[in-house]
């Protein structure tokens, strides 16, 4: 820099190097225990609306779309913190969608994609996500007691410390999904494939695993007290306690 000082100039080249190293995280990112970014339904009012041929906005944080329907629509909006309440999301495209905190109870989300999907804490109960995609999904600290997800795939899909009581997983693909200190209670996964999952310290009293596929799944510290139907135990590793 012409008519600078060396020291000042290596300085402010230092700084920009410093600025630079820094990770940036987008405004709108949560973490399990976060609260959203703004108060429930104070983003667009969008509830009872049909989207399907909508084009939305860039930022739905914290929306009111209870009941609204997005059935097939590719979804690039923030969704954090949003209350999709009884919504209909059927075949919708929500891959790496930020819903982290979102409300999602009693919504219907049969067959839509939700790859790499942040989900966590959100309230899925009663949900419907039978033949849905949320592998690589995101749903720590969620709750999805009660919520329907026959023939789901969810590989590698991560349920620490999740809530999933009387969760149906009949004939799911969960490969590698991991379900640590999860709450699986009345869990209904009949034929499932859960090769390779971890089930550490999780609960799963009453949970019906009959003819669910365990191979290298890890079950150290699982709870299985009460009446359960276990499926094959081949290559399962670790104690149940």
């Amino acid at each position: 820099m012409r008519g600078t000082p060396r020291s000042i100039a290596g300085l402010v080249t230092l700084s920009a190097a410093v600025l630079l190293s820094i990770p940036m995280t987008p405004a709108a990112a949560a973490t399990p225990g976060d609260h959203p970014p703004c108060r429930a339904r104070s983003g667009p009012h969008l509830a009872g609306r049909d989207l399907t041929r909508t084009t939305l906005p860039a930022d739905l944080s914290c929306a009111d779309l209870r009941g609204a329907k997005l059935d097939g629509l590719t979804v690039r909006s923030v969704l954090v913190g949003a209350d999709l309440t009884g919504a209909s999301l059927k075949g919708a495209h929500l891959g790496y969608a930020q819903m982290a905190g979102a409300s999602l109870r009693k919504a219907d989300l049969s067959e839509a994609e939700l790859y790499y999907a942040d989900l966590r804490g959100s309230d899925l109960r009663e949900a419907t996500m039978d033949d849905s995609s949320p592998y690589y999904a995101h749903f720590e600290g969620a709750d999805l007691s009660g919520a329907t997800m026959a023939r789901a795939k969810t590989y590698d899909a991560q349920f620490d410390d999740a809530k999933l009581v009387g969760v149906d997983l009949t004939d799911a693909a969960a490969y590698g999904a991991d379900m640590r200190r999860a709450d699986l209670r009345r869990l209904k996964a009949p034929k499932a494939r859960l090769y390779g999952a971890t089930f550490i310290r999780t609960v799963l009293r009453q949970a019906d695993l009959s003819g669910a596929q365990l191979y290298e799944s890890v079950m150290t510290g699982a709870d299985f007290r009460g009446p359960t139907s276990p499926g094959p135990t081949c290559g399962m590793s670790g104690t149940p306690g």
